[in-house]
């Protein structure tokens, strides 16, 4: 069941939470116990968009704007023959860098659009907070002038440990929350008359 003492001593100890929820279901009313919904965006495949959350390539491991603490996703259908969200906790692989590496990633910024206009804006590849370190991670934003060792690095260790990746693959009348700054989410590529939708859900942690 979706119950929110559930999901947040879920995102403590796992960084995820997946359920089931009924025809009936108030996401909203579970949601906004959790934080603050800052925006909502329906994930399926539209061909006159350029943005990838509307494409049907693979998607690699990433984090999303620094912006959201939490990320929701809500299954309305799923794609018939593939569609699985790939998450992996970042943990298992921050906990390898050394302080050199973790010093140097602090002070590297990468960009996002923020969610209230204005343009681009940067966040810290790490950041730490209540001694856990936090994660922003978006490889399609790191080019040439941004590939420092630490960067490679990291790109190298996720690589190493996508074994340790878990694969969901939501059905109509599931859900998925996870801790957007700590595990990082990718897909795997969708078919090309895919009918996947999902409802996604932006939350800023109360």
């Amino acid at each position: 069941m979706c119950k929110v003492q559930n999901i947040k001593k879920s995102l403590v100890n796992d960084g995820y939470f997946m359920c089931n929820y009924g025809k009936n279901f108030k996401y909203n009313d579970i949601l906004n116990l959790m934080g603050e919904i800052i925006l909502v965006s329906d994930i399926k495949f539209n061909p006159e968009s350029k943005r990838y959350i509307h494409g049907i390539n693979k998607l690699p491991l990433h984090t999303d704007s620094p912006e959201a603490n939490i990320i929701a996703w809500q299954c309305i259908s799923q794609d018939k023959m593939s569609g699985g969200s790939i998450i992996f906790d970042s943990r298992k692989i921050i906990n390898q860098l050394n302080k050199r590496e973790i010093q140097n990633l602090s002070s590297t910024f990468l960009p996002y659009p923020s969610i209230n206009g204005g343009g681009e804006k940067y966040h810290p590849v790490i950041t730490k907070d209540e001694n856990q370190y936090k994660l922003y991670y978006t490889p399609w934003y790191i080019d040439g002038d941004k590939k420092t060792k630490e960067l490679n690095t990291l790109k190298k260790l996720i690589r190493q440990h996508s074994s340790l990746s878990r694969r969901i693959m939501l059905k109509p009348n599931q859900m998925l929350i996870i801790d957007n700054q700590r595990m990082l989410h990718g897909r795997d590529a969708l078919s090309k008359a895919t009918s996947r939708h999902l409802k996604r859900f932006w939350l800023t942690r109360k």
